[in-house]
């Protein structure tokens, strides 16, 4: 990750993932943290050359998903929300679940018990309200293009009903693997 030297904490974080991996906890990465695990597991994050992807916008199933204990309740594609200006290759031996227009691997799996999502599934309205009003995240939807903002704000019903859904899956999901 080419922000080490600005966010040091960074490499504790690694660590503690490394440390999960190895005693077979299981772990799931949401955007940053989808980032820091393909990063532990030796992948390169950079910056997106396709640009930012911001919005209620949709990812794609792979054929791996269908089978797949967090994300095989996810239709072909599903509309979800994208926030994040980095991307990583498929770590090594990790599975590709689902890819967008602007990013190859969009959520992926390790192992029995590891999944990235570069997407976010964990927002609900009271966080979605937070970001939109706090001006370093406007500035940046709105850096992203033009209309990016206010198809957020269009998008925040039908965008959050559909995340709701996709997030008690997966989450049960995980939750049966903790038990």
């Amino acid at each position: 990750m080419g922000e080490q030297a600005a966010y040091p904490h960074l490499a504790n974080e690694r660590a503690a993932i490394e440390q999960a991996l190895a005693r077979g906890i299981p772990v799931l990465g949401i955007c940053l943290g989808s980032q820091l695990l393909a990063w532990a597991l030796g992948a390169r994050v950079e910056p997106n050359p396709r640009g930012p992807e911001i919005g209620w916008l949709p990812v794609r199933a792979l054929a791996a998903a269908g089978d797949d204990a967090l994300l095989g309740h996810f239709g072909a594609q599903e509309v979800v929300l994208h926030w994040h200006r980095d991307v990583f290759e498929l770590p090594a031996g990790a599975v590709a679940l689902a890819s967008s227009h602007r990013s190859p691997v969009q959520a992926y799996r390790y192992g029995a018990c590891a999944w990235g999502l570069l997407f976010h599934i964990e927002v609900d309205k009271a966080e979605l309200d937070r970001w939109l009003r706090d001006p370093a995240m406007r500035d940046d939807a709105a850096r992203a293009g033009p209309d990016t903002l206010a198809a957020l704000e269009r998008g925040a019903a039908a965008g959050l009903a559909g995340l709701e859904r996709l997030r008690a899956g997966a989450l049960a999901a995980l939750c049966d693997r903790l038990v």
